[in-house]
């Protein structure tokens, strides 16, 4: 499986906004997308304009596969306008250990 792990910081103020955007596409991600596994957003527990997104996609090349969807490239052009940067302390793309492959549903 291949993981994201990704922290990104949110211009001061605009939270709701991207939160409100975000559960439609993480909603159909899941929903769409045979191999997104799982999407989740958690918030920051110092700071409240920063949000982490770990996802898991049976690959690379599905994730890959979700930048192109219509729900990523909608949600992008918005998410954008609102996001004030991608930390460097992130860590993006990795194969997860545990669970292993199998388990995964």
């Amino acid at each position: 499986m291949y993981a994201i792990l990704a922290p990104v910081r949110l211009k001061s103020g605009v939270r709701d906004s991207f939160v409100s955007q975000l559960g439609d596409h993480a909603r159909r991600s899941l929903a769409e997308e045979p191999d997104c596994l799982r999407f989740d957003v958690i918030q920051d527990a110092n700071d409240r304009d920063t949000v982490w997104f770990y996802e898991v996609y049976t690959s690379a090349e599905a994730f890959a596969e979700h930048q192109k969807t219509d729900h990523y490239v909608e949600w992008i052009k918005i998410a954008m306008t609102l996001i004030a940067e991608f930390p460097s302390y992130g860590f993006e793309g990795g194969s997860t250990i545990y669970p292993i492959d199998k388990e995964w549903s």
